[in-house]
Parts: C-alpha cells; sequence; structure tokens
C-alpha cells in the first residue's frame, strides 16, 4: 500500500504506485476527519463508502445492493436498532425467511405460503400466535382491502365471514301473473348483506295500482340475492290504505315474495289478492333471507 499526505488529505490505494498524480486512489481521509472509501468525493451520489466523523455512514452503489449482510450457522438477528444503547428493534432470518420487530412483537414473511405470520424478534422470530393485535381503539387504520375472507373467533369454515355489501335496489308491487301501469310517490330498497344474510328495507306508496294481474299480490325485484331457501322473516311491517281490512300482513317465499296476512283474530293466514289493494296503498317491510 502506498500513501500520500496532500494539501486537502490522506490518500491510499493498494499497491505501490505513486498516489499523488493516481486516478485510481483507493480512499481518501479528508481533513474533515471524514473517510472516504472507493470513492474521492463526497457527494452522495458517487459510488462508494463514507464515513462521517459524526457517526453517519454512507453508502452508495450503482445498479446493485448497497448493504449486503450475511449471518451463518444460526437463524436470528442480521442487524439491531439500538437508541442510547439499548435495543429497540431488528431486522432478522428464521428458517430461510425474514423477520422484522422489536422486543416480542414483530412479523416475518414466509414466501412457502406467501403469508405474513405475527412472531416474537426476542426468540429468533418464532411464530407468536394470537398476541399480536393491528391497531388500537385510539389509533386505528382505515381501510381494509381483502380479496378473500376474514375468521373471527376462530379458524374453521364457520368463523368465515366472505361477504359483506350494502347497496339499493327498486321494489315494485305485481300479482303472481304479472303487473302494468302502476305509479309510485315512493318506490325505495335498501339492504346489507353480511355472509349470507341479506336485510332488506323497503318502502312502497301508490298512487295508481295499475292492473295486478293473478290470484295474489306480491314483491318484485326485492330479492338483491338469489334466495337459498322458501322462506323470508318479516321483522317489521306496516301497511296503510288497503281495499280491505287487514289486522296483520308478512312475507311468504315462493320463487314471489307473496304477501299474506290476517283479516282478524278468527280467520287463518291467507294470500292478498289484487282487491285487496287501492290505488294509495302503502307498505313499508323489513325482512331477512338467506342468500345462495
Amino acid at each position: 500500500m502506498a500513501g500520500y499526505l496532500g494539501p486537502k488529505a490522506i490518500q491510499y490505494n493498494v499497491d505501490n504506485s505513486n498516489v499523488e498524480n493516481d486516478s485510481n486512489v483507493g480512499g481518501d481521509l479528508t481533513v474533515g476527519g471524514n473517510v472516504l472509501v472507493g470513492k474521492t468525493s463526497s457527494s452522495f451520489s458517487s459510488d462508494g463508502v463514507q464515513l462521517q466523523n459524526n457517526g453517519e455512514i454512507y453508502v452508495t452503489r450503482t445498479a446493485g445492493p448497497p448493504v449486503s449482510l450475511n449471518r451463518k450457522t444460526s437463524d436470528g438477528s442480521m442487524l439491531q436498532f439500538a437508541k442510547d444503547g439499548s435495543t429497540v428493534g431488528s431486522i432478522g432470518s428464521i428458517s430461510g425467511d425474514l423477520g422484522i420487530g422489536t422486543g416480542d412483537c414483530g412479523i416475518k414473511f414466509v414466501d412457502q405460503n406467501k403469508t405474513i405470520y405475527p412472531a416474537n424478534p426476542s426468540s429468533d422470530f418464532t411464530n407468536n400466535d394470537a398476541t399480536v393485535s393491528l391497531g388500537v381503539a385510539a389509533n386505528r387504520f382505515k381501510d381494509l382491502y381483502l380479496s378473500g375472507g376474514v375468521y373471527l373467533g376462530g379458524t374453521d369454515a364457520v368463523n368465515k365471514l366472505d361477504s359483506y355489501e350494502e347497496g339499493t335496489f327498486v321494489p315494485s308491487l305485481s300479482g303472481d301473473n304479472g303487473a302494468s301501469g302502476q305509479v309510485y310517490t315512493e318506490q325505495t330498497g335498501r339492504y346489507i348483506r353480511v355472509g349470507n344474510q341479506v336485510t332488506c328495507w323497503v318502502r312502497i306508496k301508490l298512487s295508481n295500482k295499475g292492473s295486478l294481474v293473478g290470484g295474489a299480490v306480491g314483491l318484485v325485484g326485492c330479492a338483491p340475492f338469489a334466495v337459498a331457501d322458501r322462506s323470508a322473516h318479516t321483522t317489521a311491517a306496516e301497511f296503510n290504505n288497503l281495499a280491505t281490512a287487514w289486522s296483520l300482513i308478512n312475507i311468504r317465499v315462493a320463487g314471489f315474495f307473496y304477501l299474506r296476512g290476517i283479516r282478524d283474530k278468527y280467520t287463518s293466514m291467507a294470500f292478498l289478492g289484487p282487491a285487496d289493494i287501492s290505488n294509495t296503498s302503502q307498505f313499508f317491510f323489513s325482512y331477512t333471507y338467506e342468500a345462495t
């Protein structure tokens, strides 16, 4: 190794050539107390290593990783971070995968099954089942986008929530053989689907009942998702201005959302027909059904 003490720095190279005029200098020790390795300029954009006298290290490399770490023999921490001499976190390896965290709170990236695991950095990033939370009540994440489902309260198939949706639809009154000429002053429907359970709210107000064809009357356009069975449970129902007297009305699903009810306490359940509907009839329903 040859060296040269110049007006601004000590330069060295790895052979015995004269470094005073050598353009291939191995490094500099600047008069400011900084060490340049593989570079003669303190510019961060030039390739090489710069050790600053204030403790900073600048590493620059073109078209390659600037820093490579290789831990041999055992798994564990490969890079540790400390504040005032106390470790605050680490990055390490476990069975060929990468982990990161602090104390016993961390995660590891398992490429074998493309999964992120909760891990314990203080125990060489071993699995840390059911101990790490994502956010707290006063410091929450914003939105979560999933293409699959969420397992709540367990890991079995029955614990999987794979669907949640809110939306609207347009309900109509119809005879079981069709309808035409209806005019509505209000015709709204909305729904919430959680898993396979669909809950709907319907508001219908007529100003002209038009022609209701058939022996029974029901709702159409009121199942945003296909019905899995033949039952829908009405949780609330209100009706006004019917042409005939009814004390109770609910919904019966049998390929059609039939309206049926009881006229009084002495009669059995019966379907509403076109003659029971007036030009100003009003219906307000809330019902739940199982979707396919």
